[in-house]
């Protein structure tokens, strides 16, 4: 029974020790210790403030550089608008063209454009003046026209009547108005109107030097003749839509003296 009263001892378990953890602490970055600013020389500083300058002026430039090109793209454009404007108008060929390779920048092409400009303006100027010129030496020509007319109408008493049936041509109408024998020349293309339609096509120049063979002897061909075959005058062509007593270049020979002596009130 002794076994039964003995007490067994149980080996003691070693229990590690157990220390608690100490949490991580990171170190925390120390402030940079500032730099101490480099001082220039005078030299340098001088350099750069050229430097600065240097790049403000390539910048200016660059920009006007910029602001030419925009400037010359819009340019174009408004001469490409103008051009399609003018497409069903037509198109003089002495004007400057844009795209001429002749022109190596759009100022040159301008300058020939305002020149060309200013060339137009002196021709229409010429040409006004040179129309007035013209009116005036036609006006002074009626005058004497219509002085010798007067007398012719002793003569002829159905000179008006003969007058408005001739045919007589822009071509043929400055030697008849200038002749001294113009009235006589009207009443025989009245009286003769296949001669007249020989004459009536021709150039000035020509029609000048027929009716100078004609008016050479007039006297002999204004003879009365005992027989005529002539045949019915040309009725004069009449421009459509014409004022009746405005003077226009389109209209005859013989409705423009009309006009013109209406005009003059004779």
């Amino acid at each position: 029974m002794e076994n039964e009263n003995e007490v067994v001892e149980t080996p003691e378990v070693e229990t590690p020790e157990v220390t608690p953890e100490t949490p991580e602490v990171k170190a925390e970055p120390s402030p940079a210790t500032p730099k101490e600013p480099v001082q220039l020389s005078e030299e340098d500083q001088v350099r750069k403030r050229i430097d600065k300058i240097v790049w403000q002026r390539e910048e200016a430039r660059r920009e006007r550089e910029e602001e030419r090109r925009e400037v010359t793209r819009l340019r174009q454009e408004l001469e490409q608008v103008k051009s399609r404007k003018q497409d069903t108008n037509p198109v003089d060929p002495t004007r400057p063209n844009v795209n001429d390779p002749r022109f190596t920048s759009y100022d040159e092409y301008t300058e020939a454009l305002d020149e060309w400009k200013v060339e137009q303006r002196i021709s229409k100027a010429q040409a006004e003046f040179n129309k007035r010129t013209q009116q005036e030496r036609m006006d002074g020509s009626l005058k004497s026209f219509n002085e010798r007319a007067d007398k012719v109408r002793e003569k002829y008493p159905d000179y008006d009547e003969l007058f408005d049936s001739a045919s007589i041509s822009e071509a043929m109408a400055p030697t008849i108005l200038e002749s001294e024998n113009g009235p006589e020349l009207a009443v025989y293309l009245a009286k003769n109107p296949d001669v007249a339609r020989k004459l009536y096509y021709l150039t000035p120049t020509q029609a000048a030097r027929e009716l100078g063979k004609i008016e050479a002897k007039l006297d002999d061909l204004l003879q009365p003749k005992s027989v005529t075959e002539a045949k019915p005058p040309l009725s004069p062509v009449k421009p459509k839509g014409e004022a009746p007593d405005g003077l226009d270049d389109k209209v005859d020979i013989k409705t423009w003296m009309k006009r013109r002596n209406k005009q003059l009130g004779r």
